[in-house]
């Protein structure tokens, strides 16, 4: 099996992209920046499609609703607004919290949007509308994930994890963790919420037994994890190596992982694709990689030096394009396709 990889376009912003989303029908990628500009591209073209200024504290977060209709976005102000598509207009302007809103979830069938500033979260209807707010959090909000299968959400913050109902002021369960949560994720079938923590280590915890194991020895903080999305592996990074979890059965406990090898600097994203057949990293070394598996092995398929750090890693829902954004305030994308392995610099065919 085989994969390549087409860089698509790359945009220079000459200023940080922060927010990066795709639409759920691939065809449109959102980029938010630092100096407050929001731009809506054509995610095969890069072609400017709607752009909004005037984001004075920056642009820190974004995410299309589940039918594409709203694209939700965090500020530096603590707002969380809803702005609509199909002709830009403002649908409402909240305020969040205090500090970055850094994080955004919406809820089980788009019912709700949860927005996280500070140590707040805040749940709203599509309308715009306040559903409920939580300020119990210890510390700042690191993390944010929506529960699409049972509803509501759940946070990390760095002294625990939190399963939060879906009208966002009712805790229904805490998980202390006193490692320093900075990454969550939770397995496609809701059993395992993972967390990656500043301390080179990690927790998962078996939300259906509640039992939890630790795995540590990473060299940094564990920031990249992602699911594949049929299961079973977890590719996380806290350094240049990619480290794959396996949780068939009773999960990774005494098992080895596999690794992969090919970045000479800190993977700074992680995502699965197409079908949870590809896997892609990002790297502060400048390297876009691809990586399939071969029985309980990982196998290179392609890699893209985009000449710089890359910072953020968003993929497509049909795994057919991905982007990523720079340091230096560049954003590029990739077409990916079953092909021949390999990548194409801009403009290859």
């Amino acid at each position: 099996m085989s994969f390549a990889a087409r860089r698509l376009f790359q945009l220079r912003l000459g200023e940080h992209a922060e927010a990066l989303a795709f639409s759920p029908d691939g065809k449109t990628l959102a980029v938010g920046t630092l100096a407050g500009a929001l731009s809506l591209v054509d995610a095969e073209s890069g072609e400017l499609r709607r752009g909004w200024e005037g984001h004075h504290d920056g642009v820190y977060s974004a995410a299309f609703s589940p039918d594409g209709g709203l694209l939700a976005v965090g500020t530096g102000a603590g707002e969380g607004l809803l702005y609509k598509v199909s002709d830009g207009s403002l649908v409402a302007s909240l305020k969040v919290g205090t500090g970055w809103t850094e994080h955004i979830a919406w809820g089980k069938g788009g019912t709700a949007v949860a927005f996280a500033a500070g140590k707040v979260l805040t749940v709203a209807t599509p309308a715009g509308m306040p559903q409920g707010r939580f300020d119990g959090h210890e510390s700042s909000v690191t993390a944010l994930l929506a529960r699409p299968k049972v509803g509501g959400f759940a946070t990390g913050c760095l002294q625990s994890a939190r399963l939060i109902g879906k009208a966002g002021t009712k805790v229904e369960r805490l998980l202390e963790d006193g490692s320093g949560i900075v990454a969550l994720t939770m397995s496609p079938d809701e059993q395992w919420l993972i967390a990656g923590h500043q301390d080179g280590s990690m927790r998962a915890w078996n939300l259906t037994s509640g039992s939890d194991l630790e795995m540590s020895g990473y060299p940094t903080k564990v920031r990249a994890l992602a699911w594949g999305e049929r299961g079973p592996w977890l590719a996380t990074a806290g350094g240049s190596t990619v480290v794959l979890w396996s949780f068939t059965g009773k999960g990774p406990a005494r098992t080895k992982p596999a690794e992969i090898e090919g970045h000479s600097d800190k993977i700074m994203g992680l995502a699965f694709a197409q079908g949870g057949q590809l896997l892609l990293s990002a790297g502060a070394d400048g390297l876009f990689h691809g990586a399939v598996q071969e029985g309980k092995e990982f196998r290179s398929v392609f890699v893209d030096d985009v000449k710089g750090p890359l910072v953020r890693l968003v993929v497509a829902r049909q795994g057919t394009a991905a982007a990523a954004a720079g340091r230096g305030g560049d954003v590029f994308a990739w077409g990916l396709r079953r092909g021949a392995a390999g990548a194409e610099g801009e403009g290859g065919a």
